[in-house]
């Protein structure tokens, strides 16, 4: 199952500053700015990531009071595949990414910033 091309997060601008501690990049989504710390992202482990994924996830699920089952069916995806989502097994292509925002409600640059939030507090 596909997903619309509102759904798709679409990087307008890229441009790179230094601020504080490391690189910073900044960009647009759906004219929003936003910024990633390059150098802190870039000291975690790939692993280091797809557990913040994995953990921004199920907290996220289970904040909203939703099943793996209704997640699964919110966003065209098996309830197999969302626990092992959750559980690290599986690492999910963009496509894939932006039908588990659509199920829980969130736009793909709202669910990074929470993504995000776990990868600091590995740091």
């Amino acid at each position: 199952m596909g997903i619309g091309s509102n759904s798709l997060c679409i990087l307008s601008q890229l441009k790179s500053l230094t601020k504080n501690r490391g690189c910073f990049i900044e960009y647009f989504v759906d004219e929003v700015p936003m910024s990633v710390n390059v150098l802190a992202m870039a000291e975690l482990k790939s692993e280091g990531l797809w557990h913040a994924f994995a953990v921004a996830l199920k907290s996220e699920r289970t904040a909203q009071n939703l099943s793996q089952e209704e997640l699964a069916r919110r966003s065209g995806l098996s309830a197999r595949y969302i626990s092992y989502l959750e559980t690290e097994r599986y690492q999910p292509k963009l496509e894939t990414l932006g039908q588990v925002c659509i199920g829980l409600g969130l736009s793909l640059s709202e669910f990074a910033k929470k993504i995000e939030i776990f990868c600091e507090k590995q740091l």
